[in-house]
């Protein structure tokens, strides 16, 4: 790690609460927007496979608004454990 990213991360573990979420909102918003963008064909192998292992018995269904509430709530979590 560099100097000047070590100075960063003394100085966000200083801030308080708000501001560290505030902060960790925009990296996963930036790194969201920086992932290698996938192609629709990948998308559409993906959705086949997983609908295959449905079908099959080998994988359960779970609401959308089930799995959007267990990632938020995995990122509330990570954002309170003490980095180092």
């Amino acid at each position: 790690m560099t100097k000047s990213a070590q100075k960063l991360k003394k100085q966000i573990i200083a801030l308080d609460h708000e501001d560290r979420q505030e902060i960790l909102r925009f990296l996963l918003d930036l790194q969201e927007f920086t992932l290698r963008p996938v192609e629709g064909d990948e998308w559409l192998a993906e959705l086949e496979r997983r609908d295959a292992e449905v079908e099959a018995g080998r994988m359960g269904e779970k609401p959308a608004k089930e799995v959007l509430a267990d990632l938020r709530r995995r990122r509330r979590n990570e954002s309170r454990r003490p980095h180092t």
